[in-house]
């Protein structure tokens, strides 16, 4: 994020896994400031921030803005840079995350994610199962045996 992000913009915030912002950048939720209802958004945001956050974001609408370092605090971004480094962390970050398996990667998002539609033990479960269907996939074994050769595995 670099700049203002409201309104629409946050839902990229609610689908992103990793979210970076410069030091600059500001938040809000406009909606109800220019007699709209807001919800796609603040219901999306719920898991990342909590309910006191997306409630404060919504009834506050443009008198809610907040800085990039309170952002942080809500866990409505991940990480703050300096304007003049966020591309770059950015990218560093995409990089970091494009290395792991795109399988294990795909799986364990849908274990944390399926986490937030379930009990507790249903989740627990469901991520077990996830856990065993992978162990037949061929980068379950390309990790261990890259690593044991001191190499970068070779994703199937």
């Amino acid at each position: 994020v670099n700049g203002v992000c409201t309104g629409a913009g946050l839902h990229f915030l609610s689908d992103a896994d990793v979210n970076v912002a410069s030091s600059t950048s500001t938040f809000l939720d406009t909606h109800v400031s220019v007699g709209q209802v807001t919800a796609l958004e603040p219901i999306s945001l719920l898991p990342r921030i909590g309910l006191g956050n997306a409630l404060r974001l919504a009834v506050l609408g443009r008198h809610g803005r907040m800085d990039a370092q309170e952002a942080l605090r809500i866990s409505l971004v991940d990480e703050v840079v300096q304007p003049d480094e966020l591309l770059d962390r950015a990218v560093t970050l995409a990089e970091h995350a494009a290395s792991g398996s795109p399988a294990a990667v795909e799986a364990s998002k849908r274990a944390i994610r399926g986490a937030l539609e379930r009990p507790m033990a249903g989740a627990m479960q469901h991520g077990w199962e996830l856990l065993l269907a992978h162990r037949d996939h061929p980068d379950s074994n390309e990790g261990p045996l890259a690593f044991a050769e001191k190499r970068e595995p070779t994703w199937q």
